[in-house]
């Protein structure tokens, strides 16, 4: 569980807003801009992935009509594409709160220290999925960095000025940690090494996540990675891997609790979504009982997770014991290798909101479709937008 200081904290975004709302979108839906709809798919047969051609599929797009039915119409698929011939932009990021490390002992163990086995997990991905010259990857951490906004207060308390430095947060922590009336800023997202086709460049951002410090801010976190992959240009599968110890602490709802979060669910799923991003999500915890205790009573927490994966049509693991992390990263490589990444130009270019329903099977010689009972991963909708 996470420790929260009662102080006062103000959230900094840190990309840009894009000028749309989504409070009240459904956070299975994503916005295309674009003529083509891309759509990553993972088809499952008795627990294993299994790669299929491109006439084993069929789309459909349900569009809402003012009663309420649903009137579906089938696309036109017009190419699959896998890895072997579809580029992809990866990024990762590991949770560098101070629980991901048994203590500030530098001579602790590597089996108990869950931000050295996450690094390793995660270059190893790269390694197995990465092609210089085609794919691009980007290095994240998730961490929690306090700069003073109120330098009256902070010389008052100490006598002395700190830089607002990322290298300072050693002392912030323990200045809050002493102080409860000084108001303070957070960053979530670290990127240590930003959109490149280096693989080499990639493996020393991961290294960059050298300290685990702070408590995290999961969803703030979650929505601005989802933001850097606006500068991903390009038909690229993305997908991003995101791996943490603790669970996603829900919004206060009692005067004095502490937020840790600026962002809703839902939009970081639209955010999400809105970009095309595929998740792969890593606990390093048990899925159940997720509680959160705290001052007030005790809460049921929706998994994070869990949430983000289904949402993007990706899967979520929950490991608790660190040998088997790089087994989970392993899988997690072989499903991106075996991703359908299915286009097709909308039937319809009427703007609103559409659903999507993907079967597969095969066509017999009578042109009779014989739909198979596998078990798919996809995004559910969107909102179509000329």
């Amino acid at each position: 569980m996470r420790k929260v200081s009662k102080i006062s904290v103000v959230f900094l975004f840190c990309f840009l807003s894009l000028g749309f709302s989504s409070v009240d979108q459904d956070p299975t839906q994503f916005k295309v801009e674009v003529k083509n709809v891309h759509l990553p798919l993972l088809i499952f047969d008795k627990g294993q992935a299994i790669k299929l051609e491109k006439d084993n599929f069929r789309v459909f797009e349900g569009e809402k009509k003012p009663d309420g039915n649903v009137v579906w119409t089938e696309q036109n698929i017009e190419n699959l594409s896998r890895y072997e011939n579809q580029a992809i932009a990866l990024a990762v990021a590991i949770d560098s709160s101070e629980s991901m490390v048994p203590s500030f002992d530098p001579n602790v163990i590597l089996q108990d220290n869950k931000l050295e086995q996450a690094k390793n997990a995660a270059r190893a991905l790269f390694r197995s999925i990465f092609r210089e010259n085609k794919d691009i990857g980007l290095a994240s951490e998730i961490a929690y960095e306090a700069n003073f906004l109120d330098s009256g207060k902070l010389r008052e308390a100490i006598g002395a000025d700190i830089p607002r430095n990322f290298l300072f947060r050693d002392i912030y922590y323990s200045l809050i940690q002493k102080y409860d009336n000084i108001t303070l800023a957070s960053t979530s997202l670290f990127i240590n090494q930003d959109w490149t086709g280096n693989l080499k460049e990639v493996e020393v951002g991961i290294s960059k996540a050298d300290k685990a410090w702070g408590s995290t801010p999961l969803r703030d976190a979650a929505f601005n990675l989802a933001r850097h992959f606006l500068h991903v240009s390009g038909d690229f599968l993305r997908v991003a891997v995101i791996l943490t110890d603790g669970l996603d602490k829900p919004d206060p709802q009692t005067l004095g609790e502490v937020k840790i979060n600026d962002h809703s669910l839902a939009e970081v799923i639209s955010e999400l979504q809105n970009n095309q991003v595929l998740v792969y999500s890593v606990g390093l915890y048990h899925l159940e009982p997720a509680l959160l205790f705290g001052s007030g009573p005790t809460v049921k927490a929706t998994d994070f997770l869990e949430e983000l994966a289904k949402a993007t049509g990706g899967l979520a693991f929950f490991e608790t014991n660190l040998s088997k992390l790089s087994d989970v990263f392993f899988k997690i490589g072989a499903m991106i290798r075996s991703v359908n990444f299915l286009s097709y130009q909308p039937v319809s270019n009427q703007e609103g909101e559409r659903l999507i329903k993907v079967e597969a099977g095969e066509w017999d010689a009578n042109k009779k479709w014989h739909k198979r009972n596998y078990t798919l991963f996809h995004r559910q909708g969107y909102f179509y937008k000329k």
